[in-house]
């Protein structure tokens, strides 16, 4: 194994490349001017659903989780095929096609606007927004470089946030997003050095850590445990990897049990890496329990690291989940495996379809 970044090791994609521009990508899209979309707005809509799955609806989730506790109407996020039974024609129904355009997207487009939904379509597939014109969708269409070589945190967030803007159920979200755009400068500047002796970015040095075992990404259920969801998906494309993610105090009603007869196994096999925020951001139940996560776990696990922020909000999300996407990099690196391919999905989807 190197001991440091290897720049002969193939990124035949330039993901470092697309990782050191996304503050400017991220400023870009929050940028648009959707107020052409002509988007319904105030008591006239009385319901939100964003369809998406994979990465696309990473940031997804996030979003919905902002907005949700804040207005008195349904907001959800639905990854499958089919719409809540509730949608109609006063309600909003987003959605995204951002990482891929698939049969579940044709789906769920033919669905809403057979339900008279107003349906907005993000997506940087031409194709598939030409299909979305004719069905009568309101289309919010990115460039594919937005997306190339893979979708990145806040991709889909920035053009979703705006939507919701839009149609008055997050007013005052361009202000919320636009003071996040330092912080994610800054993380991708501190992340994207190069490592000179000793002195490397911590991701580069967390990923050493890790090696070959395999990550146990956990944070408190919100903001942080929406990042540590873009950690997994970031590593198991990435590096290849299997890893694994949950929020807290969600895991120690189920999962904080899979500890207790393997410890040998699992010592060998799995760092954990525990996302801190704010005390008041992860509240007192979750913060109690991660601060007592070293301690039960040291024996169990090869390590226990921790990577904190001190954002909230939008800037928090962006802050942990692209320090999770640099790590992700840095293992592939490590490993000698190109970063910005993930050939044996694009096989296989090209068999499905």
């Amino acid at each position: 194994m190197t001991t440091g970044f290897d720049a002969s090791v193939p990124d035949r994609g330039d993901l470092r490349g697309a990782l050191g521009t996304l503050g400017n990508r991220l400023a870009a899209l929050a940028a648009r001017d959707l107020s052409g979309l002509g988007l319904p707005s105030g008591d006239s809509v009385t319901g939100v659903v964003v369809c998406a799955a994979g990465d696309d609806a990473l940031d997804g989730d996030f979003a919905v989780a902002m907005v949700a506790p804040e207005v008195a109407i349904p907001v959800a996020v639905v990854r499958g095929g089919r719409l809540p039974g509730w949608v109609g024609p006063t309600t909003v129904v987003v959605v995204v096609a951002l990482a891929r355009t698939d049969d579940r997207c044709r789906h769920v487009l033919d669905a809403a606007v057979s339900a008279g939904a107003d349906v907005v379509v993000i997506t940087a597939d031409p194709d598939f927004a030409s299909v979305a014109v004719v069905a009568g969708a309101r289309v919010c269409a990115l460039d594919p470089s937005d997306v190339a070589p893979r979708l990145l945190p806040g991709v889909v967030l920035m053009p979703l946030l705006g939507v919701f803007e839009a149609i008055g159920v997050f007013p005052g979200a361009g202000g919320v997003v636009s003071a996040a755009f330092a912080v994610a400068a800054s993380v991708t500047l501190e992340c994207g050095a190069t490592p000179v002796g000793r002195n490397r970015p911590e991701t580069a040095t967390l990923a050493r850590r890790i090696g070959r075992t395999l990550p146990l990404v956990y944070g408190a259920d919100g903001v942080p445990g929406f990042a540590a969801k873009w950690w997994k998906s970031a590593v198991n494309q990435s590096a290849k990897l299997p890893a694994f993610a949950d929020g807290v105090p969600s895991m120690t009603y189920s999962e904080f049990s899979m500890f207790g007869q393997a410890g040998d196994l699992t010592r060998q096999v799995f760092t954990m890496v525990l996302l801190r925020a704010p005390r008041d951001v992860e509240g007192t139940l979750a913060a109690g329990q991660l601060d007592r996560f070293e301690d039960q776990f040291r024996e169990v696990v090869a390590d226990v690291s921790t990577i904190t922020t001190e954002a909230r909000g939008v800037a928090a999300y962006l802050d942990l989940a692209i320090r999770g996407q640099w790590v992700a990099v840095e293992l592939a690196n490590l490993a000698g495996v190109d970063p910005s391919t993930v050939s044996i999905m694009d096989d296989f989807w090209t068999t499905s379809d």
